[in-house]
């Protein structure tokens, strides 16, 4: 283990050349996300293919989220046709088209399309703040087109159905 003051800084810029959204949990260093959200970033995606991407990570790797300013953290990236599985207990967003973006902690996902339990998704987008934090919030604005069917589902195959 090396003193803090020799500590390793990291002064990266990757682009993404693996198509294959599943491969993007390789990128995050073990141990990074608190809690449980190393196991969650690594299996968010279920297929899918990234058409586009980069990663730029300037800083030392425990100053990591950088939320003081410490160095900096920046990702972009465009996924097609992914599976997410976004959260326990809930029903996977299928054929999902969209745009990535982290800085810092804060990661927005930008759907231009996409599915859940057969109700069409277009024009979402969801925030979350500090990814790397224990108490993980979501913000989500957007709407779904689809048959009462398709909202009945999620409410039966979510947490939703605990009242």
């Amino acid at each position: 283990e090396l003193p803090p003051a020799a500590a390793p800084v990291y002064d990266l810029e990757m682009r993404l050349a693996s198509p294959v959204a599943t491969r993007l949990a390789e990128l995050l260093p073990q141990g990074v996300l608190p809690g449980n959200g190393d196991a969650w970033a690594r299996r968010l995606f279920e297929g899918g293919e990234v058409s586009a991407g980069r990663v730029g990570f300037h800083g030392l790797a425990a100053d990591f989220p950088f939320r003081h300013g410490e160095g900096e953290f920046s990702a972009d990236f465009e996924v097609r046709a992914a599976t997410l599985r976004y959260a326990r207990r809930w029903p996977l967003a299928s054929a999902v088209d969209a745009t990535v973006s982290a800085r810092g902690p804060q990661v927005e996902v930008h759907f231009e399309r996409g599915a859940i339990s057969g109700a069409q998704i277009a024009g979402a987008v969801v925030t979350l703040p500090d990814v790397a934090t224990r108490e993980r919030q979501l913000h989500i604005r957007g709407t779904a087109r689809g048959p009462a069917a398709s909202a009945l589902a999620v409410v039966r195959d979510s947490p939703l159905a605990l009242g």
